[in-house]
């Protein structure tokens, strides 16, 4: 991942395979002037709020809307990253049977949400947090979810997280995610659980597997 990006991180980087809200992963900022990795908390808490608790409902933003919601649009405006990741989830079914999907680019190599991040500080508490950018998923996916997450291209990396790009490069950026196409594969439900952290969790389901 630092590879990836041509930077040190900021503490050694383990492998990950289940990531869930609430947790930490390294996220890649602009600060002064150059890339950074930083380990960041999913689920954004915006610096006036009350207390983290609002995590829970923020770990995505709409790409569309981010830019006005109170939430959002001053992370949007200044404090923009991206998440690296080698894939993602999405799960089809419904209440009782919930089957995961893995998302990933043909290659299997690392590439980019689009995100936004916050620094909240309270009674000598620090938390630095992110959210994700959503936009409305491709017709690759849109069996799986109505929305996707929006995929920064690596020449577009530097002007996504630079704090002074303006809106119209930034919407362009973000209409470009409507042509990547992805490897899907169904996977195990050990996924399901946020405990489970291993390489089962990515485990591929056999082909018909799911309809006994």
């Amino acid at each position: 991942m630092t590879d990836h990006f041509s930077v040190a991180a900021d503490t050694p980087q383990k492998k990950r395979f289940n990531i869930a809200p609430t947790q930490y992963a390294p996220v890649a900022i602009s600060s002064q002037g150059q890339r950074a990795l930083q380990d960041m908390r999913w689920g954004l808490v915006p610096n006036w709020a009350r207390d983290a608790s609002i995590a829970h409902k923020l770990i995505n933003a709409r790409s569309e809307t981010a830019h006005e919601k109170p939430s959002f649009k001053e992370s949007f405006k200044r404090r923009r990253c991206l998440i690296p990741t080698d894939g993602f989830i999405e799960w089809q079914g419904g209440q009782s049977v919930k089957r995961p999907h893995h998302i990933f680019l043909p290659g299997r190599e690392i590439f980019c949400f689009a995100g936004i991040w916050s620094q909240w500080d309270s009674g000598g508490e620090t938390l630095i947090t992110y959210s994700i950018l959503t936009r409305p998923a491709n017709e690759q996916l849109q069996a799986l979810h109505h929305r996707m997450p929006v995929v920064v291209r690596p020449e577009n990396y530097d002007e996504w997280i630079d704090p002074d790009a303006q809106r119209p490069a930034l919407s362009q950026i973000i209409d470009r995610s409507e042509d990547i196409r992805f490897t899907i594969q169904e996977i195990s439900t050990r996924v399901n659980s946020a405990k489970n952290d291993d390489p089962d969790c990515l485990r591929p389901v056999p082909v018909n597997a799911s309809l006994f």
